[in-house]
């Protein structure tokens, strides 16, 4: 027997949906039972625009999902090309966009929907962040019966509730991004988000402040004012804000961008923004972190011997490497033998209870 939309169900799945906008966890289950509702093996948000593409699905679509980046059906969607350009006003489904003769011979239908056992559709469009577009579809399976005018006159119903879900998630995202901002600035430092794509997003007052010494905004993107640097960074960029950088690592990625002869040079390091899916309703894919070795306030040398017992040696070996200088850097301006300069910072790892200079420079920073 062919499934069927069940009005009553439909309604309640809309609870679930504004219960996952404030428990974004919840959204995968939300859309199953909107599944189920609509008689759907699956439903899903799908974001095309500007800041990235990307998707939120239940779970009924999950063999869609390798196929989906394998392929780039995000850039060659058939549907969202047909589509979007239309902004329907409600749900439309396959027979207001297509003949049958088109579905006969698409590649998205030949290639990767009907090889699934998929074939019928109802989809609307919702506004994402950023100028953005979601575009919500209830999909169906091939043994199953095409979306009705009755089936979608009564998710036209729903519309309304749907893409006020999706407006006040995008409004919360919008938020957390801005509160996490506000934490880095309260913590001393400078940041920026940037989208999937690398376009600036949003940023806080102290990174406003680095702006032209050593990093600048340039077509709405950020760039190293040095133009060596610059390649280095902007691949780091792509690399983070686009998924292609594993996201288990000991370390976020850092490099260090030149500053010019006579100063310290600024460090920049990227850190992934995705997650469990909702991040389909914010406009950012990366947090970039900026630091600034000349503005750091470091702990006196006397203060770090006595928390730690190091040695004057130690101690100011330990310093120089905090405030942005590699160990070859410092030992070359401390006058300390290359071989000598590792034993400090073994030392000064072993009496700090510390592995690597990361975890170093944060300890040390406590004291300051």
């Amino acid at each position: 027997m062919a499934r069927q939309l069940n009005s009553e169900a439909l309604a309640k799945s809309i609870d679930a949906i504004y219960e996952a906008v404030l428990l974004p966890d919840r959204w995968r289950s939300a859309l199953k039972a909107m599944a189920e509702a609509t008689g759907s093996e699956g439903v899903g948000l799908l974001r095309f625009g500007n800041n990235g593409n990307a998707s939120l699905i239940s779970e009924g679509l999950d063999v869609h999902i390798e196929p989906f980046a394998r392929d780039r059906w995000f850039e060659r969607n058939d549907r969202a090309n047909r589509i979007l350009p239309l902004k329907p006003k409600g749900f439309i489904t396959e027979a207001d966009v297509f003949t049958r003769e088109e579905l006969d011979r698409l590649p998205m239908y030949q290639e990767l929907l009907i090889p699934t056992r998929f074939m019928w559709f109802a989809g609307a469009v919702a506004a994402g962040p950023n100028g953005s577009t979601i575009a919500i579809t209830c999909e169906r399976r091939l043994v199953d019966e095409p979306f009705t005018r009755a089936e979608v006159t009564v998710l036209d119903g729903v519309l309304a509730h749907l893409r006020r879900a999706i407006e006040i998630s995008v409004a919360l995202e919008g938020e957390r991004d801005l509160g996490g901002l506000d934490m880095l600035e309260a913590m001393g430092r400078a940041a920026a988000l940037v989208s999937p794509k690398g376009r600036l997003v949003r940023f806080n007052a102290r990174f406003e402040a680095l702006v032209g010494a050593g990093v600048q905004i340039r077509e709405g993107r950020l760039a190293a004012t040095d133009r060596a640097s610059d390649d280095r960074f902007q691949a780091l960029v792509r690399a983070v804000a686009g998924g292609t950088l594993p996201l288990m690592r000991d370390e976020p990625a850092r490099i260090a961008l030149s500053r010019g002869t006579g100063r310290l040079p600024l460090f920049a390091s990227a850190i992934p923004l995705r997650g469990g899916g909702e991040e389909i309703f914010s406009a950012s894919g990366a947090l970039i972190l900026f630091e600034d070795p000349q503005a750091i306030r470091l702990p006196a040398e006397a203060l770090l011997q006595a928390s730690f017992a190091l040695t004057l040696a130690e101690a100011r070996l330990v310093l120089a490497i905090v405030g942005g200088e590699t160990p070859a850097e410092a030992a070359r301006r401390l006058g300390y033998r290359a071989d000598t300069a590792r034993k400090y910072l073994q030392s000064a790892f072993a009496k700090t209870g510390t592995r690597r200079q990361a975890e170093l420079a944060a300890l040390v920073m406590r004291l300051a």
